[in-house]
């Protein structure tokens, strides 16, 4: 593309511009700074440029905290108050795209690549993927989003993470773009900022479609060791989780319904996680203390730690997912199915239900 082409960046700043009285000539890479949060990774959200909002970064970027990995590959992360905080988790991806549910042993889990689609003319696209835990170990899922726009081509040498808001890139000669999509981002290399890669998430050129961004955990009870195992609990220590786990963001839980079947809480809304099959009852505190007192939760050697992991990336899902996600919980069925969440059942009539043991 000649320096003189309209890039779909080039014409949202334009835009901008001309609505903020400020010339597209005052963009440059003096003020750019990163901040915010965005859906599906970290965002410059009100990045100032001279004046004009430049829009997001990539998923590649974070919100100031680092991650490093314990042995199991997962990372050791801060937690917040909010299931909201993206996290960048940086790997090496595979040159071509995988298929789902491929293997991803050498990836770092909970790490998103993404592999640009140039296979249909006049369309531009991509698959992205992330690399989860499951029951058989690291694999690969995600989404792919395609999309009919009046642009150029998008360049095939992308990188395959996301690239953060004024990092380093090779400009094309005689003026060229090299223009790269992502879930809820757009990026440019090219004249605009020569040199840096100019990333966009408000304008809506990027994708509509993303795979569970990793995010990170709710902060737990100060001082509830987190890997304590569910059968070593005691009294006090289930009375403190389930203040807790009832209301880890100051939303108020549900009162003690009376309508409830004999033996199990029935009566309570539940959320429900695809893959796995595993739902999650938003119960009363005194009905969390009682299932966690139940016989099956008294023989469950998962840990607080597995079981956090699981409510959360139920609570943050579709968009979200937390440390291991529910694998290692589940390893421990059937000896722990049922304490806080439980494998879904259907009815006959196609009804699902989460009922818990009390």
């Amino acid at each position: 593309m000649s320096a003189k082409s309209w890039t779909p960046m080039a014409i949202a700043l334009i835009a901008l511009a001309c609505s903020s009285r400020v010339s597209v000539g005052e963009l440059g890479p003096g003020g750019v700074s990163a901040g915010g949060v965005s859906a599906g990774g970290v965002s410059a959200g009100g990045v100032s440029a001279g004046g004009v909002s430049a829009g997001g970064v990539s998923a590649g970027g974070n919100n100031g905290r680092s991650a490093s990995n314990d042995a199991a590959g997962a990372p050791n992360l801060a937690c917040a108050s909010q299931l909201d905080q993206p996290l960048s988790i940086e790997t090496q991806c595979p040159e071509s795209a995988p298929n789902e549910q491929d293997p991803c042993p050498n990836a770092t889990e909970n790490a998103v690549c993404v592999w640009q689609d140039l296979s249909t003319p006049g369309q531009r696209g991509y698959r992205a993927l992330g690399c989860y835990l499951g029951s058989t170990g690291k694999r690969w899922s995600g989404v792919e989003w395609s999309a009919n726009q009046p642009f150029s081509p998008i360049d095939n040498q992308c990188p395959k993470q996301a690239p953060t808001l004024g990092s380093a890139c090779s400009t094309p000669a005689n003026g060229g773009v090299e223009t790269c999509i992502y879930p809820s981002r757009y990026c440019e290399c090219g004249p605009i900022l020569e040199g840096q890669w100019l990333c966009d998430e408000g304008t809506g050129l990027g994708g509509s479609a993303s795979p569970p961004i990793a995010v990170q955990p709710l902060c737990p009870p100060h001082g509830l060791d987190q890997d304590r195992r569910l059968m070593d609990l005691s009294d006090l220590e289930r009375a403190e989780w389930c203040q807790w786990y009832a209301a880890p963001s100051g939303t108020p839980r549900p009162e003690v319904s009376g309508h409830d079947s004999a033996g199990v809480a029935d009566s309570y809304p539940f959320r429900v996680l695809a893959n796995p099959e595993v739902c999650l009852p938003e119960l009363p505190i005194a009905l969390c203390e009682q299932n966690l007192r139940t016989q099956t939760a008294r023989s469950c050697k998962a840990t607080l730690r597995e079981l956090d992991d699981c409510i959360e990336t139920i609570r943050a899902a579709p968009d979200g997912w937390i440390g291991h996600g529910c694998a290692p919980l589940r390893e421990q069925s059937p000896s722990c199915d049922g304490v806080i969440v439980k494998t879904t059942s259907v009815d006959p009539g196609g009804s699902t239900h989460c009922d818990l043991e009390l």
